[in-house]
């Protein structure tokens, strides 16, 4: 039997066959198969170390594989990497050398600056100290164009005016420090030193005389002002005096116009009262007295009267109004009339009326009579009819 490598390589006639095992002695059983059990742990152990052997040995030229695989791609970056070294140097060399050069121009280029900016602020300043001296020229001349006569101040006021733009023009293209301002603090400049300057007066002297006019005429007014001051006064006095009374009686007004609009609105509320209140007579009271039942049968009944007892014809436009004045009319008519009759048949046809009446009055009586005795023989005779009732025998004994 060959060898095994593993485990599973155990030959499986191993356990069936006498052929590979130790021969029994003449022991006891369990001894031999203790015997067995170790002899197939044992080949087990060795063909499982075989095995890791195994694996050793082909990890071994993998790894070997790998190792020179890196050896050889080591060996060609460390190549590369002289080449890269090499080439990288001389670049940087010579980059060096170029930042070396313009580092010595822009030294010069900076000391230049420099000095062209000691110069700029040098003239900057004394250009300043020129406008803040043309400012105060100016406020001058305005004040010799304010006392000037007022057809020299017409006549020259545009000059005037354009010496002020071009003055406050080049003072703003001076505080901007650019390039592009240059041209406009060269016009500016230029326009400046070309106007012309123009003054009324020529001589001090003029000067003076124009101010003692003009002081002297200050004395006036302050003179004309002492002497009505008194009098502004006492017009400001009555001046507050007046505007407290107007204040007040506005005050009454506004109390008179309040009270009045309180008096409206109450009016219109009394107003939308007695509206409703209006309408609502309309609407019940108007119903029953024009429109109800016993109104229509009150104008049927002088229509009626009307048309038959006078004899008019029926007109469409008749209203209650007019039946009833037609109505009086014709009464007092008839009254009238009766008036002009004899008075002792007036009196005779009272006298039979008044008995007729009596005697109808008399009959209503009797009839009357005889309708209570009707009745009381009509409950007689029906009780007379009715079933005797029974006694109670509790009370008969």
């Amino acid at each position: 039997m060959d060898e095994p490598f593993t485990v599973c390589d155990v030959d499986p006639e191993f356990f069936k066959i006498v052929e590979g095992r130790p021969i029994r002695s003449h022991y006891d059983i369990k001894v031999f198969m203790k015997h067995l059990r170790k002899i197939l742990m044992f080949r087990a152990d060795c063909a499982y170390l075989k095995d890791e052997l195994i694996q050793i040995d082909a990890r071994m030229i993998l790894e070997q594989e790998q190792y020179e695989a890196i050896e050889a791609a080591f060996q060609d970056a460390e190549a590369n990497f002289v080449t890269f070294a090499a080439e990288s140097y001389k670049e940087a060399k010579y980059m060096q050398h170029l930042a070396e050069q313009k580092y010595q121009e822009l030294e010069a280029m900076t000391e230049q600056l420099e000095a062209i900016s000691f110069e700029f602020h040098k003239l900057k300043n004394g250009v300043s100290s020129t406008v803040a001296t043309y400012e105060n020229l100016m406020r001058y001349k305005r004040f010799l164009n304010t006392v000037s006569p007022d057809w020299w101040r017409e006549q020259y006021e545009d000059i005037c005016k354009q010496g002020n733009e071009l003055c406050s023009k080049f003072y703003l293209s001076l505080e901007v420090e650019q390039v592009e301002s240059v041209s406009d603090y060269k016009k500016s400049a230029l326009a400046l030193a070309t106007l012309p300057p123009e003054l009324y007066f020529k001589k001090p002297s003029e000067l003076s005389t124009i101010l003692e006019e003009i002081s002297s005429q200050c004395l006036n007014y302050m003179e004309i002002e002492t002497y009505f001051s008194t009098y502004f006064a006492r017009v400001n006095k009555y001046k507050k005096q007046y505007t407290e009374y107007i204040n007040a009686e506005c005050a009454d007004i506004q109390g008179i116009i309040e009270m009045l609009t309180d008096k409206i609105k109450f009016s219109e509320e009394r107003k939308e009262d007695c509206k409703s209140t209006f309408e609502k007579l309309v609407e019940n009271q108007f119903q029953r007295l024009v429109a109800s039942y016993e109104t229509k049968k009150l104008f049927n009944c002088l229509q009626y009267v009307h048309t038959r007892v006078i004899g008019v014809m029926v007109d469409p436009k008749d209203t209650m109004e007019s039946l009833t004045q037609d109505l009086e009319g014709w009464y007092y008519d008839l009254c009238t009339k009766m008036d002009d009759l004899n008075l002792e048949v007036v009196k005779e046809a009272q006298r039979q009326i008044f008995s007729e009446d009596i005697r109808v009055m008399r009959k209503a009586s009797d009839a009357e009579r005889l309708l209570k005795e009707y009745r009381t023989l009509c409950k007689s005779l029906y009780k007379s009819f009715e079933p005797p009732k029974r006694k109670n025998t509790k009370t008969r004994k």
